[in-house]
């Protein structure tokens, strides 16, 4: 079944009274509170009802977090299934239906270089400076505007990291696709998507089927050893559920001519970058070694 349409489903009062945004932040690296902070300033106009998830044991002081926001909501959680867990917690403490938008955001930390997400090089802070870019005043007012217009966005991100297909973790993608399947009347749409990061703003009331496929998952405690957890099938569920609903995931905010010049600068770079990496590779090992390679064959080693 297709979810309502939220205008279609409550009187003019009602959509009047509702907060306009449902904010979770999951604040791992308390070092990039700063930063997350200013994004937020764009939100001084609207309602909103903010919600900060923080690790046990963690070493981020409430009292740096309440002057800033002091109506913010804070909950400790364990330390499982990285900023995914901590946000299906959250949607267990809200009502949806009273919020018109959702916001998720978490501490992205920089990337290692080069690191790509299909052919974008998503190195350093690249990465997080893309997921945020719908937060600038600008992009948010676009954003807002692309909602009223148009009924059927649910989503909306950065044009570059909306993933029609799936760039490296099958076995994420298939799992994700099982869960709409079981938990949906309708089939799994042929091309679903999702946001690689998972920082996003979506209507919030289609977050209710998501919460209710993962309210009781186990998640797993971060580890770099397992690199496909169910915590990244429940990265792409956040993208599936909207497809599945019959929505649809786009960025309202990027010009067209700047989408076309992005494409075609990546589309030349990778290549490259392709080329590059077979003729000349130099990387340290987990077991701190120095490892370069010739056209792959590895030519010299130390530690």
């Amino acid at each position: 079944m297709t979810a309502p349409l939220l205008h279609s489903v409550r009187s003019t009062k009602h959509f009047e009274a509702m907060v306009d945004f449902l904010v979770h932040i999951h604040l791992f690296y308390a070092e990039m509170w700063q930063e997350l902070k200013e994004h937020l300033t764009c939100l001084n106009s609207h309602s909103s009802e903010i919600w900060i998830t923080v690790p046990n044991g963690s070493m981020i002081q409430e009292s740096h977090i309440l002057q800033d926001f002091p109506e913010a909501h804070i909950l400790h959680v364990d330390n499982r299934g990285y900023d995914i867990a901590p946000f299906v917690e959250v949607l267990k403490h809200v009502d949806l239906s009273q919020f018109r938008f959702c916001i998720k955001l978490h501490t992205k930390r920089d990337m290692p270089t080069p690191a790509h997400v299909g052919w974008v090089d998503v190195s350093g802070s690249k990465w997080r400076h893309l997921l945020l870019s719908f937060l600038k005043k600008d992009n948010l007012a676009l954003t807002l505007q692309a909602f009223d217009h148009n009924e059927k966005l649910g989503m909306v991100g950065h044009h570059a990291l909306i993933c029609s297909k799936e760039p490296e973790d099958y076995r994420a993608w298939a799992q994700s696709r099982q869960w709409i399947q079981m938990h949906s009347p309708s089939p799994a749409p042929h091309t679903p998507n999702f946001i690689a990061g998972s920082m996003f703003i979506c209507r919030a009331p289609l977050m209710a089927k998501y919460r209710d496929i993962l309210a009781d998952t186990e998640f797993e405690v971060p580890s770099r050893e397992h690199p496909s957890t169910i915590s990244h099938a429940a990265e792409r569920l956040l993208g599936h559920i909207i497809t599945a609903a019959g929505y649809t995931i786009r960025d309202a905010y990027t010009p067209t001519s700047a989408k076309l010049f992005f494409r075609l600068k990546t589309a030349i770079r990778y290549p490259l970058y392709l080329l590059l990496r077979f003729c000349y590779q130099k990387k340290r090992t987990r077991k701190g070694y120095t490892i370069i390679k010739i056209c792959k064959i590895p030519v010299y080693r130390s530690r």
